[in-house]
């Protein structure tokens, strides 16, 4: 594993610190009657709506089980980051409207790399994200903090590994070696599974609890793109790989 800590780092952690209460320092319970205790991704859940990632759906439920939109993934991914995603504004995908709920984020991943789109300038923000797409798009996101698991030389051991597709082997193979994506009991990775608000919301804690704090969204510190169409480089640059992990859905009731 390779982590280059960028100069505004140690402030950003600072401001985070003081900003910032520990798990065990927030008193929150489950609001949701439909995550019972002994739920597999219980203490995912509790985790990721206490520190407002996610939210219910509009009966008060959260719904572990539904599929996630690429739309939602990359708004919970901002909020991960602390992304202050309002002065991040227009895209390039001809199917994101700048009134869009997920504008914003989107706007925000694409400047970083995180996002590339799904060809002919789509972003597909109401697609379902997939497992290879969740894994590219975990993998962007913590290579833009300066985070970078694996290498290309690595392998996995998942018996399907011929049916992840070629842009997104590298960030399968580096969130394997991390451990924040493993594959399922029977050994397979199942790259083209839909993906449910349950895992997303294991994969939001652990890539939460891997920033440790120092790898908070440094936008506050970077100039969104000018008038004059120049922008500063806020990342490294992402595969560009049509389907190459991008989320969007509704952001108001992730």
């Amino acid at each position: 594993m390779k982590r280059k800590k960028r100069a505004a780092c140690a402030a950003l952690a600072a401001v985070m610190a003081a900003t910032a209460l520990p798990l065990s320092a927030r008193a929150y319970s489950m609001t949701y009657t439909d995550v019972p205790q002994d739920h597999w991704a219980y203490q995912d859940i509790l985790y990721t709506s206490q520190w407002g990632f996610f939210n219910g759906k509009a009966d008060g439920n959260f719904h572990p089980d539904d599929t996630l939109t690429r739309a939602e993934f990359v708004s919970i991914l901002a909020r991960i980051a602390n992304a202050q995603v309002n002065r991040f504004q227009g895209t390039e995908f001809t199917d994101v409207n700048d009134d869009d709920w997920f504008a914003g984020a989107v706007a925000w991943a694409s400047r970083r790399g995180i996002i590339s789109g799904v060809g002919d300038d789509r972003f597909d923000p109401n697609g379902v994200v997939t497992r290879e797409q969740m894994a590219t798009l975990s993998y962007n996101f913590l290579k833009s903090m300066g985070i970078v698991y694996g290498s290309e030389n690595g392998e996995v051991p998942y018996t399907d590994k011929d049916q992840i597709s070629d842009w997104a082997l590298t960030a399968v193979k580096g969130m394997y070696s991390s451990g924040i994506m493993t594959g399922r009991e029977d050994n397979t990775f199942d790259p083209q599974a839909t993906t449910s608000r349950a895992e997303a919301a294991s994969i939001a804690r652990r890539l939460y609890a891997d920033l440790d704090y120092d790898y908070r969204d440094e936008t506050e510190n970077q100039k969104p793109e000018t008038d004059s169409g120049t922008e500063q480089d806020l990342t490294a640059s992402a595969d560009k790989t049509p389907g190459a992990g991008e989320e969007t859905t509704a952001a108001e009731e992730i």
